[in-house]
């Protein structure tokens, strides 16, 4: 999404971003209604990653805000309003806001070790010590899946009571 409104994106560091990592919110996602219950306390998440390259560059458009950052990247998670002239506030509740994610809500800490030990030997050449990583389970990055679908069910119901 974010290479095709713009973004420069390529390899950020020298290794990839791989196991569980945390997030930090920045201001404009404490309301944002897709994200509702994915922070804790201190606007910080843990997710899983896996990825080699990011966003260098972010997309030259002024509505785009950064949602989420790490010590990786400050462009984990960014929003972006369909609309000119709309606010990512604006556009979050008229339910035209996209969300893009640099990290995996959909994997878990199982996941995560299988995908280790079939990509060991590659992660050894790339200077990670793979048999030292341990992974978490991220319930609270799954927030976003029940949230995407109570959403998406929601703006259903809106446009097919709209047609008739």
């Amino acid at each position: 999404w974010e290479y095709s409104r713009g973004a420069n994106v390529g390899q950020i560091k020298p290794q990839r971003e791989f196991g569980t990592v945390t997030m930090q919110a920045s201001d404009v996602t404490q309301e944002l209604q897709l994200l509702y219950g994915f922070w804790d306390e201190e606007g910080k998440v843990d997710i899983s990653a896996s990825h080699r390259e990011g966003v260098i560059r972010p997309p030259r458009s002024k509505r785009v805000e950064v949602v989420a950052f790490n010590d990786y990247s400050q462009y984990q998670m960014a929003a972006h309003p369909l609309r000119r002239g709309q606010t990512v506030e604006e556009a979050d509740q008229e339910d035209e806001l996209v969300l893009s994610i640099q990290n995996h809500p959909d994997i878990t800490a199982i996941l995560l070790e299988v995908i280790k030990r079939l990509r060991a030997p590659a992660m050894r050449a790339e200077g990670l010590e793979s048999e030292k990583m341990l992974f978490r389970d991220t319930p609270k990055a799954r927030v976003i899946w029940r949230n995407f679908l109570e959403l998406a069910a929601r703006r259903m119901k809106n446009r097919v009571g709209a047609k008739e």
